[in-house]
Parts: C-alpha cells; sequence; structure tokens
C-alpha cells in the first residue's frame, strides 16, 4: 500500500493533468460562443449550447480506483469548472483498515461574462504541468523545517517586546 503522501501527490498530478483536458475541451466548446448570451436567468446553460463532458470514471492507476468528475458552472460573471479527483483504494469488505477514500479538487476559470455574454478571457496554466515527486517535496519540506527550527531559535534571542517595532514575527512550529 502506498503511504498517504503518495496518494495525495498521486490525486493531486491526476488533477492537473485532467484539468488541462478538461480545461482545453471546454475552451474549445464555449469559444464557439464568445459574445453571445447562453445563459438562462438561474444563470444554467441553455440547452442549445450544452454538449457531452469528457468521461474519468472508474479508472484503474497504480491500483486504486479514480474517478474525475467536473460540473461547469456560471456565478459571479465566470463561466468556471469545478474538477474533483477522488482515488479509492484497500478494501472495506478483506481489510477495512486499508480502505480508504481521498479528494482533491480544483476551480478553474473558463471565461469572464459581461451582461451574460461570453468575452474572450486569457487564462494561465501553466502551473498545471507541474509533476510533483515524493522525494523532492521531502527534500523542500526538511529544509523548510531545518530553516524555521534556526529562524526561531534566532527570534529567541531577539527582545520580543520590539518584535511590533521591527515587524518581525514568530512562525508556526
Amino acid at each position: 500500500m502506498n503511504t498517504p503522501e503518495e496518494i495525495v501527490i498521486l490525486a493531486v498530478n491526476t488533477l492537473n493533468a485532467r484539468a488541462k483536458e478538461i480545461v482545453a475541451y471546454e475552451r474549445e466548446h464555449f469559444s464557439k460562443f464568445i459574445g453571445k448570451d447562453i445563459f438562462k436567468n438561474n444563470c444554467e446553460i441553455k440547452e442549445k449550447y450544452k454538449h457531452d463532458r469528457l468521461r474519468y470514471r472508474r479508472v484503474q492507476l497504480e491500483g486504486y480506483g479514480i474517478d474525475v468528475t467536473y460540473i461547469i458552472e456560471y456565478k459571479y460573471q465566470r463561466l468556471s469548472v469545478d474538477i474533483t479527483v477522488c482515488i479509492n483504494g484497500g478494501s472495506y469488505n478483506v481489510k477495512p483498515n486499508t480502505a480508504f477514500t481521498h479528494y482533491e479538487k480544483t476551480n478553474i476559470t473558463l471565461f469572464n461574462a459581461i451582461k451574460n455574454e461570453l468575452v474572450e478571457t486569457e487564462i494561465s496554466l501553466g502551473y498545471l504541468d507541474t509533476v510533483y515527486d515524493l522525494n523532492e517535496l521531502k527534500a523542500q519540506a526538511f529544509q523548510l523545517n531545518e530553516l524555521a527550527r534556526e529562524y526561531n531559535l534566532q527570534l529567541d534571542k531577539f527582545p520580543s517586546r520590539f518584535n511590533y517595532l521591527f515587524n518581525v514575527e514568530r512562525l508556526c512550529s
């Protein structure tokens, strides 16, 4: 069984990869309607503008069941996609202590709207190209914890009554 850290990293990496695909697919579809009012009064998409969605149901990856679902929502003058990854593993029937479910979510703006009409909107998705590695993250976390310990040692030497004067803050330990 993978560690909780590995499961979270798998979920985030899966979320990023699928989010890139979903955003590209949905932007291609909705870009045809720039300048049009595609929304009902209740903020739902009008029937003639709806389309088939991408499906990622019950994909098996690294021995886990992975579902990726998404909804398209329109609120606050934004058409966005709300994406959820669910990873299931272990067995509730055979070994209940091995069973788990883990979720990761993101919300990405596809387009802005003015008076319910879609407007061309640039979005930056470079962060979705990041593929996280457990060993790299462990090394970074170790380094940050070491720096925090050193910071706290130095802070203990500084007279606390002057913290406010020099904007010196205590880090969470």
